[in-house]
């Protein structure tokens, strides 16, 4: 089961959107913005994007899905990130940082651009 659900996730995301916690709402343009890559090798590449450059956040096999109060949550186990799956398909992914409270809004790699324009969103 937890391959079948890491495999819904396998791909290169890219955030094009922020709810956060203060009622803000931040649009992702060319920079900064946030990349998610779940290898189908089971590694996780998680990144930041802004004005100085690549960080890199997370660089890992060691991450897992986990269901709890009928939410599921993905752990990132040696950088103590969680994120609740907030909803994902075929194009987008939102994911809610359970740190900062932020909604994250991700779009599949190949969609990115056309959110970037206002056409998927």
């Amino acid at each position: 089961m937890d391959a079948l659900a890491k495999s819904v996730f396998t791909g290169h995301w890219k955030s094009f959107k922020m709810f956060r916690k203060s009622g803000d709402i931040r649009y992702d343009k060319t920079v900064p913005f946030r990349e998610m890559e779940f290898e189908s090798t089971g590694v996780l590449t998680i990144r930041q994007r802004d004005a100085g450059g690549i960080r890199t956040l997370a660089h890992t096999d060691n991450w897992r899905i986990e269901l709890k109060n009928k939410a599921h949550y993905i752990h990132v186990t040696p950088e103590k990130l969680v994120f609740e799956v907030i909803t994902i398909n075929h194009t987008l992914m939102v994911l809610a940082d359970t740190a900062t409270s932020d909604k994250i809004f991700f779009a599949r790699d190949c969609f990115w651009p056309g959110m970037m324009s206002g056409e998927g969103a």
